[in-house]
């Protein structure tokens, strides 16, 4: 799944205002993107400590949360869900 078309109907949020632990909270309704310094990746343990887009699918209807992980300048992309117990699953590798 490449972001292009969610992205740009998605809501900007400030760039690097979250870690990997923050709870669908911090995230607005909806579909948003924020883009994640390599430093801010590096610190937060982002996957690959790369640069990338966080896009974020806060539908928030039967539990249904995720993210994707754009790699800067990589094909490579990473999903993780919003589970029943309120923590994010580890992101995983779903290159398409």
């Amino acid at each position: 799944p490449r972001p292009l078309n969610r992205v740009s109907t998605g809501k900007k949020i400030t760039d690097n205002s979250v870690t990997l632990s923050d709870g669908i909270s911090a995230y607005p309704t909806g579909i948003s993107y924020m883009t994640i310094s390599g430093t801010h990746a590096t610190t937060h343990g982002f996957p690959e400590g790369f640069a990338g887009t966080l896009e974020t699918h806060n539908v928030n209807v039967g539990g249904y949360v995720w993210q994707y992980y754009h790699v800067v300048n990589s094909i490579n992309t990473y999903k993780r869900v919003f589970k029943s117990d309120n923590t994010w699953s580890s992101f995983t590798k779903v290159n398409v």
